[in-house]
């Protein structure tokens, strides 16, 4: 009989760069254009990174926003993606609609679809599938998981269970913390008719709605981490298999500390109980553990 893992656990890449935060007071909600030179060396880099560290199993977010509209969806990031997925990862949609000092533009539905719509198209004439999607700074709202189903992805990413700031379109109070299909209402999927959209989660303890109680990355001190992690292990343990994601950045391979903290934390999942996956493979295991 197979043993099925504790966390079916889904490494994904933001494909962003290191100064934009423009939804961030911690520094003035600067917005800068991202300098692209230097983007294209830390994703090279983050795809050789990934390919040793996880066997190549990861989804790469790839960012498209008022800031950087097309940046990522050109040479020479799209070879980098075709060798990624060559290597076994997958691409997501990313949107990032927020505009310094004034908000978002997550509301305007027309905007968004067009978004979706064309970055989808662009990545297919490149020869790549975005099968997922996640939402900027966590933002969903009802009107896409219609929207998604009608472009083919059948993943979402964008739920940081127990977080809720309103201004970020994200609203994720009394979200599962582990994988479930959304509904098409309820500002966490939680009401209404099933879709066809499986949300899987970031990574979290449960104790609280702050990034600082979830598998982000470069947020907080170190062994954070792992301390998020116990709780997602007794989870597993008492409930059956979890189904979570952690959140890395693309801009972190020119921060060795973040880059360190990442190779250890994975290192340590993989000890621990995790099967690291693709939002696809992560998909499968879900439907099979729950038909």
């Amino acid at each position: 009989m197979t043993t099925e893992p504790l966390v079916y656990f889904v490494p994904l890449v933001d494909v962003t760069w290191a100064n934009f935060a423009p939804l961030s007071p911690e520094r003035d909600y600067i917005a800068e254009p991202p300098p692209l030179d230097v983007c294209a060396r830390e994703v090279e880099a983050c795809v050789d990174e990934m390919i040793s560290l996880t066997g190549g199993k990861a989804v790469y977010a790839v960012h498209s926003g008022y800031y950087n509209r097309r940046g990522f969806y050109e040479e020479p990031f799209l070879g980098f993606f075709r060798k990624a997925v060559a290597h076994g990862a997958e691409i997501c949609l990313h949107t990032h609609e927020e505009i310094a000092r004034q908000g978002t533009m997550n509301a305007d539905e027309a905007h968004m679809l067009k978004v979706i719509r064309d970055r989808r198209a662009e990545l297919e004439a490149a020869g790549l599938q975005a099968k997922s999607y996640r939402g900027g700074h966590f933002a969903y709202l009802d009107y896409l998981t219609p929207a998604l189903e009608g472009e083919g992805v059948c993943v979402d990413f964008s739920s940081a269970p127990g977080l809720d700031r309103p201004s970020w379109d994200a609203r994720w109070g009394g979200a599962p913390l582990s994988a479930h299909y959304l509904r098409y209402g309820g500002h966490a999927g939680l009401d209404g008719p099933v879709s066809s959209i499986l949300e899987i989660p970031l990574g979290a303890d449960g104790l609280g709605g702050e990034i600082e109680n979830m598998l982000y990355t470069e947020a907080g001190e170190d062994g954070r981490l792992e301390r998020v992690w116990e709780h997602i292990l007794e989870r597993g343990r008492w409930q059956g298999p979890q189904f979570v994601h952690i959140l890395f950045h693309t801009s972190s391979l020119g921060m060795p500390h973040y880059l360190d903290r990442f190779r250890r934390f994975m290192d340590h999942t993989v000890r621990t109980g995790a099967s690291l996956v693709t939002p696809m493979q992560a998909k499968a295991a879900y439907d099979r553990l729950n038909s």
